[in-house]
C-alpha cells in the first residue's frame, strides 16, 4: 500500500488516505482471511493446509486494489488531459491573435511552465501544509500553487519582454 502511494499523485495519496489511513497489521490482516476462508475458527486451530490457504488470501488480499477507486481513474484521467487540451488552446488562441506571435508565444510558454512548477511546487508541499488524508485542502493547494505559479511568471514574461536587449533579440 505504501509502495503504491509513493507513485501516485498527491491528490490520490491525499483521497486514498482520506480512505483508509493505514493498512491492516499481518495479525489482523490473518485474522481476517482466517474468519472470510474458515468462519468462527481461529488461525490457530487451523490445520497446517488452512494455514497456507489463509497466507495466499493475505497475500492475494494485498494486492487487490478497490473497484470503487480504480473506476474512477479513467473518468479523472479523461477530466485532466480535457483540461490540458483546453488550456492550450487558449495559449494558441492567444498566440495566433497577438500582433507579435513570437513575443506572445514567449509569454504563454512562461505561463504555462510557471503554472506546472507552481503546482508541482504546491503539490510536494501538501503534505506539510495540509496532512495525510485531506483531499480538497490538497487539490486547492494545487490549484492555487498553479494560479500563483503562472501569474509569477507571466510577470516575470512582461518584464523580461520590456527589456531592449529581449525586444531587439525578438525583432520588434
Amino acid at each position: 500500500m505504501d509502495e503504491i502511494r509513493a507513485i501516485t499523485s498527491a491528490i490520490g495519496r491525499a483521497g486514498a488516505e482520506a480512505q483508509k489511513a493505514a493498512g491492516l497489521t499481518l495479525d489482523e490482516a490473518i485474522a481476517k482471511a482466517a474468519n472470510k476462508l474458515f468462519p468462527g475458527q481461529s488461525f490457530a486451530d487451523l490445520a497446517p493446509v488452512q494455514k497456507r490457504q489463509v497466507f495466499m488470501e493475505v497475500i492475494e488480499a494485498s494486492g487487490r486494489s478497490s473497484p470503487r477507486f480504480t473506476s474512477q481513474i479513467p473518468k479523472w484521467t479523461r477530466f485532466g488531459r480535457g483540461l490540458a487540451v483546453v488550456t492550450v488552446a487558449i495559449s494558441i488562441y492567444n498566440i495566433w491573435e497577438a500582433k507579435n506571435r513570437v513575443r506572445q508565444g514567449v509569454k504563454e510558454g512562461a505561463t504555462l511552465l510557471g503554472g506546472a512548477l507552481g503546482g508541482a511546487a504546491a503539490s510536494a508541499s501538501a503534505g506539510f501544509v495540509c496532512g495525510p488524508g485531506a483531499p480538497v485542502c490538497v487539490t486547492a493547494l494545487f490549484v492555487v500553487g498553479g494560479i500563483a505559479g503562472a501569474l509569477a511568471a507571466s510577470s516575470a514574461a512582461d518584464c523580461a519582454l520590456e527589456q531592449s536587449e529581449i525586444v531587439a533579440w525578438l525583432g520588434e
